[in-house]
């Protein structure tokens, strides 16, 4: 049994019997679980208990709020992960839970297994959101307390964003110079020096080193500026400009010093490896989150050559070949790539790259610079996922056979029974029970072997029916079926009925329309016309007698068909020209759905 160090989960879910297993079967992996059976108890004990780890949400939580209500409110009273579990499958439940910070959807009848790995996998999330969001804190708090002033400009040199905290240095307020250019805020000679530094940087990435004097609200200052281009898109560049007071600092030789240390605590921050090599893949940069993820102490890899530390013996030829291709790269662009390092302890790990080339004023090769990311527990997410979809289809498949199996021994138990009987009446009830769950398992197999199983058009599913049950029916003389159905999909909460209904007209009509003919002929159609579904069966019979009311009948089949169609929302109308057409009609829009289109 997994080990889950007493985790605490609390289990929505308003059917007790279910919630009993549920939590029996987590309890068995190691959790601690408490349920709650309504939306108000949940709420009380996630209020009276402190120390949840993960709620297990129902989405139909009965009269009241449903499950994505009650999780809006438990979030924004603390974070914690919560996963949805549910029978519905629809889109639109689904979609409810897109608005709310969830980890995770499960559907009622997956293993424990299944549902043990997705809480697994919350967690993991759980945790990677919350370092990540330890990381911006961490970013903010250093920009807090960065003596600069830090800009984002576009390649015209427009002012995106600003942030200082020493608002005295700048020329103007922040208010006055954002959506204008440096060349609309700034003195000539220092707009100059700043596009060229802009400038520069578009070419190769960074530029640094340039200074100038400006008199800003504390005085004359001198600043030294570092341009650095954002990776996004090189047709509309962005760029970090720093602006740093040098004045009265120490020599020149000093400043470049500091503002490389400087450059190196933002790389530090802005990726988890960021490392530059020369042209022949010794390693000149490399930040002290790209030490840590390779296992060394900065700056222990530095001057190291890449190829023979880091890499997997059978990756290094191929990893050299690329390195090659990647000497002609224009400068500026972007090349990503995935491969496997080797660690100082020796564990393999994947990371995706962000590859880039530097070049000199002669347009030769100096250097590649890439930042990296560890998507090694990515990657085993991704294969864990597939695994489990492979298992769900597999068990799906097995539900499906067994299903299949049971419903046909249900009507061979019936078929059985029938033939066993000495009353005719009776036996004719269990035959047509049978044939009725024939067109239970007909409607039942297409659905499974649809795109969609939440539905399925008439199309598919009515000629198959009708040919079924004409096929099948001890009529005693040759009747001939013709169905045209349009393309009308429905839900499979109204198919059933649907088809069990069909299944008595033309068992009526093969009974009993056709009494003392050699042949017949029986027409099914099935049309969507101003908002209401129609659906007709028609027979060249005797016709029904006229003074029989089929309001009124008490025949178990004449109540049956009325019941299914109160419970359509329909009527039926019974004409008797030229033998005898029942029509069906109903609304095309069911309970909470949108109308069914034709043509899908």
């Amino acid at each position: 049994m997994p080990g889950q160090d007493g985790k605490r989960i609390l289990l929505v879910e308003d059917e007790a019997i279910i919630a009993l297993s549920e939590k029996a079967a987590l309890e068995r992996y190691g959790y601690r679980v408490t349920v709650a059976g309504s939306a108000s108890a949940a709420m009380e004990r996630f209020e009276a208990t402190d120390d949840l780890d993960l709620v297990l949400m129902d989405m139909d939580l009965g009269p009241g709020p449903d499950g994505t209500q009650v999780a809006e409110r438990m979030l924004g009273t603390r974070e914690l992960p919560v996963i949805f579990l549910s029978s519905h499958i629809e889109p639109g439940t689904v979609g409810k839970t897109e608005r709310i910070s969830s980890y995770g959807y499960v559907t009622k009848n997956s293993s424990i297994t299944v549902l043990d790995a997705s809480i697994k996998m919350a967690f993991r999330l759980f945790e990677a959101r919350r370092g990540l969001k330890a990381a911006n804190d961490r970013l903010e708090a250093l920009f807090d307390a960065m003596p600069d002033l830090l800009f984002e400009v576009d390649l015209d040199g427009r002012y995106h964003g600003i942030h200082s905290s020493r608002m005295n240095l700048l020329y103007r307020p922040a208010a006055e110079l954002m959506g204008k250019t440096v060349a609309e805020v700034l003195p000539g000679p220092v707009a100059e020096t700043v596009m060229a530094a802009i400038a520069e940087a578009g070419e190769s990435g960074m530029s640094q080193g340039r200074h100038y004097q400006l008199d800003v609200p504390s005085g004359a200052r001198w600043f030294e500026i570092t341009v650095s281009r954002i990776a996004g898109d090189p047709g509309q560049p962005r760029f970090i400009l720093l602006c740093r007071d040098v004045s009265g600092y120490r020599a020149a030789e000093d400043a470049a010093r500091q503002s490389r240390e400087l450059l190196e605590r933002y790389l530090d921050v802005a990726a988890q490896i960021v490392i530059s090599h020369d042209p022949d893949g010794n390693i000149t940069l490399l930040n002290d989150s790209g030490h840590r993820i390779l296992g060394y102490e900065p700056p222990e890899l530095v001057g190291r050559n890449w190829f023979d530390a880091c890499l997997p013996a059978e990756l290094r030829e191929e990893t050299r070949r690329y390195f090659e291709r990647m000497k002609e790269s224009e400068v500026g662009s972007i090349k990503n790539r995935v491969n496997d390092v080797i660690t100082k302890s020796g564990v393999r790990k994947t990371i995706l790259w962000h590859n880039t080339v530097f070049r000199d004023d002669g347009g030769r090769f100096t250097g590649l610079f890439s930042s990296g990311e560890d998507i090694t527990e990515l990657r085993r997410a991704e294969e864990n996922v597939k695994a489990l979809l492979a298992e769900k289809e597999l068990i799906l498949r097995e539900v499906h056979h067994r299903i299949k199996n049971n419903m046909a021994s249900m009507i061979s138990l019936l078929t059985l029974q029938a033939g066993n009987m000495e009353d005719p009446a009776a036996a004719a009830a269990l035959e047509s029970a049978a044939s009725r769950m024939e067109g239970m398992v007909l409607m039942y197999d297409r659905l499974y072997r649809s795109d969609d199983f939440s539905g399925l058009s008439l199309r598919d599913y009515l000629p198959a029916l009708v040919e079924g049950i004409v096929a099948t029916h001890p009529s005693g003389i040759p009747v001939a079926a013709e169905t045209v159905a349009e393309d009308i999909v429905l839900d499979a909460a109204r198919l059933q009925p649907l088809g069990i209904l069909v299944n008595e007209l033309l068992t009526n009509a093969l009974k009993y329309a056709f009494a003392g003919r050699e042949r017949g002929r029986i027409s099914v159609s099935a049309r969507l016309r101003d908002g209401l579904i129609g659906i007709t069966v028609r027979d060249d019979g005797v016709g029904m007698p006229e003074g029989m009311d089929a309001a009124a009948s008490s025949g178990f089949g004449l109540m049956l068909t009325r019941a299914l169609a109160a419970q359509l929302d329909g009527t039926i109308r019974i004409e008797r020209t030229g033998g005898t057409s029942v029509t069906l009609e109903f609304p095309a829009k069911g309970r909470d759905e949108e109308p069914p289109a034709t043509g899908r």
